[in-house]
């Protein structure tokens, strides 16, 4: 057994570290106060041992790089969303698309990704390997319950995507107030010279084109796309470009959604 005292003598700490000083009397002259009683740290020779051994170490870092599964870490839902993501960029590049474009590039590729994870399951599990996980095998009903949240991050997108062109809008429907711009092109040093800008005028019947309540119509759209294609693909009727032909069936079917489709992006 080994017994380590813990007394700090403060007395002696002083008179060490101040012997070469000055003011050492003076730090001294007042009696210093007593501390409270030491304490006694004991170690058995088995404890002693183990942290000799290094055992101490080896179990606390076990415990602290505890394996995470690809659940906890979000990876299999990160590789989804950006194998998504990929797709619809492929089919979009190089095109001015709008929403429209959007909308059908985006359940082709969950269309796609869908269609892969199924076959990719047709023996059984899929063996993924990550760089925080590690390896694990993944079941056929887990990758898809993470698809199905993958696309709703993708929906999200959509809803941003929408939004921002409603914003730019937005500007452009405010007037311009040239006195100030000239303010400030002046207060610069910065010559004036005003140029003519139309502004965009909408009307007043296609100003809900701008309301949040577009964006949910077209996400709403995009769920109904999901549905139809999942219970098409359970039964068998599934052919490449069917996808894209149900997201438009459902904008054509909506004269609204597609008034107000023409106001935001004609």
């Amino acid at each position: 057994m080994i017994q380590i005292n813990t007394e700090f003598d403060r007395k002696a700490y002083l008179n060490n570290s101040l012997k070469n000083s000055d003011y050492t009397a003076h730090f001294l002259k007042e009696e210093v106060p007593t501390l409270e009683p030491a304490a006694t740290l004991e170690i058995s020779q088995e404890g002693l041992e183990k942290i000799q051994s290094g055992e101490y170490r080896k179990e606390y870092k076990e415990e602290e790089l505890r394996r995470y599964n690809p659940f906890e870490t979000r990876e299999l839902e990160d590789e989804l969303y950006m194998s998504m993501l990929q797709r619809s960029g492929e089919q979009l590049k190089g095109k001015n698309y709008d929403v429209q474009d959007v909308m059908r590039a985006t359940m082709d590729a969950y269309a796609q990704e869908y269609d892969r994870i199924i076959k990719d399951h047709e023996d059984g599990d899929r063996r993924v390997n990550y760089t925080i996980s590690g390896a694990w095998d993944i079941t056929l009903d887990e990758e898809l319950e993470k698809l199905d949240e993958a696309f709703q991050k993708r929906l999200d997108n959509l809803d941003v995507f929408i939004g921002i062109k409603q914003l730019n809008e937005k500007v452009k429907l405010t007037p311009i107030d040239w006195q100030l711009q000239k303010r400030l092109y002046e207060k610069q040093g910065i010559p004036y010279t005003p140029k003519p800008h139309p502004i965009k005028t909408i009307a007043p019947q296609d100003r809900d084109s701008l309301a949040h309540s577009y964006n949910e119509s077209a996400v709403a759209m995009m769920k109904e796309a999901q549905r139809v294609f999942l219970e098409r693909y359970q039964s068998g009727n599934h052919y490449k470009g069917m996808v894209s032909g149900i997201v438009s069936g459902l904008m054509s079917s909506d004269p609204d959604f597609m008034r107000k489709t023409h106001a935001l992006y004609g």
